[in-house]
């Protein structure tokens, strides 16, 4: 009798070890899942970091750029950025981009009134003579075209 419990407790300890390492294996994949998305995260932002100091450079060279153009054209205006300038100031002249583009600009004019016209599609002129009273060989006739393409289009858009 010892002998068949002592069996019985050594399977059970065997099934019992099982089990744990299953649920060690499950809780190791959802660790390591835990892992890379961090790690993907990471990298991401990392990502993102050297996108964003490169839009910040390329702003920069932007500015400089544009400082540059209009202190070359404007050498008696000194430039002011938004964040120096006074909220009740304006610019006194407008930037020569906008006055060419209003020198070029010419109002829409009004157009002569055009009635619009409708057209039917084939279907729905097939329908309307069917419905008028033509047969099949007459609302072909009428299309001009033929009486099996008709007889189709009637009976797959019969309503």
């Amino acid at each position: 009798m010892i002998y068949f419990l002592l069996l019985i407790s050594f399977l059970i300890h065997l099934v019992t070890f099982i089990i744990i390492k299953q649920w060690k294996k499950k809780v190791d994949a959802v660790e390591e899942a835990e892992l890379r998305m961090k790690e993907q995260s990471r990298s991401l932002e990392d990502t993102l970091a050297l996108y964003l100091v490169e839009i910040k450079e390329e702003n920069a060279a932007l500015i400089e750029r544009l400082e540059a153009e209009q202190s070359s054209s404007r050498t008696k205006e000194p430039i002011v950025t938004n964040a120096e300038q006074p909220p009740h100031q304006e610019t006194e002249q407008p930037d020569e981009a906008v006055e060419t583009l209003t020198a070029d600009y010419q109002p829409i004019t009004e157009v002569d009134q055009v009635e619009d016209k409708l057209e039917q599609s084939l279907i729905a002129q097939a329908l309307h003579l069917q419905d008028k009273g033509y047969t099949i060989e007459g609302i072909a006739k009428k299309l001009n075209k033929g009486k099996t393409e008709i007889e189709l289009l009637l009976k797959f858009n019969h309503k």
